[in-house]
């Protein structure tokens, strides 16, 4: 079984250029695998892992002065996907959180998309071209886009209108865990250079929907008050825990506002 957590991990490595030492430009590179048994933190709350590698990787940035965030930055901002969406809910946190499940198959990942969707990133970031970009991980693209509306103010940021391309059934297509996919967000006049960059390194690239308005809107799935999004951020860890308001009172988490 540790074989077969492992060896993924260090072809994917291979294939990526980097090794199990370090990398070229880089200031470390650690990785190890997790056996994870049942926690339980009181109050019949429950938390249980399956094994599982983890890998943590420390770059280091040319220049402070071009990096991104992952939130909206300007209503009128085209959003944009690059990579794409398949539908792969095996091992996902939708699985688990609506049906209890740990099953199927993780998503497949393929190393060339994988490189080219980070490579054209690097160099939109570099460029100054984008003005958000955000990855796409637990909870899928759904999470993913609601992240990006509320992580910029703890009262919740910009709203977006979006379509999720694809041909899955749409509840797979808002929370399935593909690999290999980046939200970005940019000034529409500058589409054909950013355009310009995926087509470049090889990366899938989708316009799929504009920054603006107060709500999250998912054609054919869902419209969420960007408000009510961040409060279920905001207490949602105080409801699982099944903590009364009284210990994480409003004006606390005013003031823990994401960074």
């Amino acid at each position: 079984m540790l074989l077969d957590e492992v060896r993924p991990v260090g072809e994917a490595f291979f294939f990526s250029g980097f090794s199990a030492g370090g990398f070229v430009g880089a200031l470390g590179l650690s990785s190890n695998v997790c056996f994870s048994a049942p926690v339980t933190l009181g109050a019949g709350v429950g938390l249980g892992s399956d094994a599982f590698p983890t890998c943590a990787v420390v770059g280091l940035v040319p220049d402070v002065n071009h990096t991104s965030t992952t939130w909206w930055k300007e209503r009128g901002h085209e959003i944009a996907l690059l990579g794409v969406c398949t539908g792969e809910a095996g091992g996902s946190e939708y699985l688990a959180a609506c049906f209890d499940k740990v099953a199927g198959l993780p998503p497949r990942l393929d190393v060339a998309r994988e490189l080219a969707v980070q490579a054209a990133v690097r160099e939109l970031v570099r460029a100054g071209l984008v003005a958000s970009a955000h990855d796409c991980a637990d909870g899928g693209i759904a999470v993913a886009l609601a992240e990006s509306c509320i992580m910029g103010a703890p009262e919740g940021g910009l709203g977006a209108k979006v379509r999720i391309p694809g041909d899955a059934r749409i509840d797979l297509l808002l929370f399935a865990e593909d690999p290999s996919r980046v939200l970005i967000s940019y000034d529409p006049a500058r589409r054909a250079e950013v355009e310009a960059v995926a087509r470049k390194a090889g990366a899938p690239f989708a316009v799929i929907g504009q920054v603006g308005g107060d709500s999250l809107e998912i054609e054919g799935a869902l419209q969420v008050p960007v408000q009510e999004l961040a409060h279920r951020w905001g207490k949602g860890f105080t409801q699982v825990l099944g903590l009364a308001d009284a210990h994480y009172p409003d004006e606390i988490a005013s003031r823990a506002a994401p960074i």
